[in-house]
């Protein structure tokens, strides 16, 4: 019984228990993130929480069944839940953040009349939380404003159901390219999508926030929850094999209808008049009357060096020059982006607290420094893909990025925590998924995320038993089980950090001079050397550190120096496209 509990009279206890409903057999929860120990760490209910957590990889097919992995309401998405909730208590790992979202649980026919009456399928959900209290896991759950949205919501916007983009279409509130091509995840920064999903975000923390087995919530904006927006992870192929769009040049977004009426507006209240905006802009023809948003090549100072790349932004935490790059029409473009995401994750943290404020927030963006200061946010969690030995899109420098990362999330008083995908090959190599040396990979990136404070995470599946084609990036091999084990039960020595843990990453991997360095080895290098501050003698532009490409450049018989990236230099012309499995351009890494 808990203390709380003990303090009650008998009476008060009793009628505390007939209020929670079915299924709950305790006074709900309580969480904080409190310093100790100069670090900020989970409390539930007063006493440190579990050092790591187990993150449900779950994603609704949207009328195309995934292969292997079944849906919110079919039964065996129930026991496969449960089977996480299992796993977590065989491993030692009490804390579970599990998917929740608005496609999967409104139901609703139609738009509703009211917000209270839209319709909710709660029962898989109520029946896993009662099940996890049963086990003793507390619970984050985690929404996003994301692409898995209701029927009647992309009905009533034109958007087919089971399509994840649609070329040359009109939803007004999609998040929609240059060329035309909306996606179905909603425009940041909408109030039409507040006013829907915010009704759902209501219901949701409303049926939750008093159930003994909830520990929080988590949140993201963009399409996958993670903060980044298009085209960088709307234009992949699907999980389980659903054919992306493919890369063109200057794909940035937003041009949607509803994205486009909102920067008119906040042009007009930049500038107070037509005039004015002609003159910041160089540009007689500009209409706030007629306005459509430029087309790119108006945006940035070098289209040329944009044929791959990007528009810039915050949450990828690359070092623009931004006058240097953007044109004047660029620079405003990229100030409502910014304002857009800025005003949104204002609205829905504080909206969730004010609905709970007995639990903690955390919000999905690892980047954006202004996350780290949100007064309702309690902690920041990001999902890193450590793919073995090859570089990635925008995190070439894995190790680094992560310890950085982690360290800046805590010098705010926030929890950092790091739900670490896995990386591991569809089918196993002589009897196993992963290579001895991407098991030290990743134990070494675990502890030195436990050594700055930081909770690790692991990415789970719901895919079925048996499955051998696990096409999702998750730790399901024994393998990875073990070393999650080796993670959560180290014990940390006082003073000792990461630098402590790379050092012994390169000893075990044979990185630190040996002619056998196996793959990887150049990732653990860049780390080594930026994080710890090691040798900087390949910092060909001395900028205090040293770049995948200065690496490459520097020391090519070492092995495998990661490849430059294909995003080049910020600013400047990059190479050839390669070819790439999506038609006209290159997928990213999903």
């Amino acid at each position: 019984m808990s203390s709380r509990l003990q303090n009650l009279p008998a009476c008060l206890v009793l009628a505390a228990g007939l209020l929670l409903g079915a299924g709950a057999s305790a006074l709900a929860l309580t969480s904080a993130v409190v310093q100790s120990a100069g670090q900020p760490r989970l409390m539930l209910d007063g006493r440190p929480a579990a050092t790591g957590f187990l993150e449900v990889y779950y994603y609704p097919a949207k009328g195309q069944p995934i292969a292997n992995q079944p849906e919110y309401r079919d039964p065996r998405w129930l026991e496969a839940m449960r089977r996480v909730a299992d796993t977590a208590v065989a491993q030692g790992v009490r804390l579970v953040m599990a998917s929740v979202w608005w496609g999967d649980l409104d139901v609703s026919p139609g738009r509703p009349a009211r917000p209270e009456a839209a319709s909710y399928d709660f029962a898989p959900l109520d029946a896993f939380m009662d099940y996890a209290r049963k086990r003793g896991v507390a619970v984050v759950l985690k929404t996003s404003a994301n692409h898995f949205l209701p029927g009647w919501w992309l009905a009533e916007n034109g958007f087919p159901p089971g399509v994840g983009y649609q070329e040359k279409s009109a939803c007004p509130s999609c998040e929609t390219d240059a060329y035309g091509t909306a996606y179905g995840n909603p425009s940041m920064g909408s109030a039409a999508v507040r006013r829907d999903f915010g009704a759902y975000v209501e219901a949701l923390v409303a049926r939750y926030r008093r159930h003994p087995a909830l520990a929080g919530w988590a949140f993201g904006l963009g399409p996958t929850g993670e903060d980044a927006y298009g085209p960088n992870y709307i234009v992949v192929d699907a999980p389980g094999g659903g054919k992306g769009l493919g890369r063109r040049p200057m794909m940035f977004t937003d041009y949607s209808p509803d994205f486009t009426a909102r920067f008119r507006d906040w042009l007009a209240a930049k500038y107070g008049s037509e005039a004015a905006l002609r003159r910041a802009w160089n540009d007689p023809a500009v209409s706030l009357a007629a306005f459509r948003t430029p087309p790119p090549a108006e945006l940035v100072r070098n289209p040329a060096a944009f044929s791959r790349e990007p528009f810039p932004d915050p949450a990828m935490e690359r070092e623009w020059d931004l006058p240097a790059v953007l044109t004047a029409k660029g620079l405003d473009f990229y100030a409502f982006r910014v304002e857009a995401r800025e005003s949104d994750t204002d609205y829905y943290a504080r909206r969730i607290k004010a609905l709970d404020p007995a639990h903690v927030l955390f919000f999905n963006a690892r980047a954006r420094a202004s996350l780290r200061t949100h007064p309702a946010i309690d902690g920041i969690f990001f999902n890193p893909h450590p793919r073995f030995g090859q570089p990635l899109f925008f995190e070439t420098n894995q190790l680094d990025t992560v310890f950085r990362s982690v360290e800046a999330i805590t010098a705010a008083g926030k929890l950092a925590l790091v739900a670490s995908e896995n990386g591991a090959g569809r089918t196993p190599v002589g009897g196993r998924y992963e290579s001895p040396e991407q098991i030290n990979y990743l134990v070494a990136l675990g502890r030195g995320v436990r050594s700055l404070g930081g909770v690790m995470g692991y990415a789970v599946d719901l895919l079925d038993v048996g499955t051998d084609n696990h096409w999702l990036p998750t730790w399901f091999s024994g393998d990875a089980r073990a070393a999650m084990r080796t993670i959560e039960t180290t014990r940390l020595v006082p003073g000792k950090g990461p630098c402590e843990v790379l050092r012994q990453l390169r000893r075990d991997n044979r990185c630190d001079g040996s002619a056998t360095a196996p793959l990887g080895c150049g990732l653990t290098e860049l780390a080594f050397i930026n994080y710890c501050r090691t040798d900087l003698s390949c910092d060909a532009n001395h900028d205090g550190r040293v770049s995948d490409a200065e690496f490459a450049a520097c020391r090519p018989a070492s092995q495998p120096a990661p490849a430059p990236s294909a995003m080049g230099t910020p600013g400047a012309a990059p190479g050839a496209a390669p070819a790439g499995k999506c038609g006209d351009g290159v997928c990213d890494d999903f």
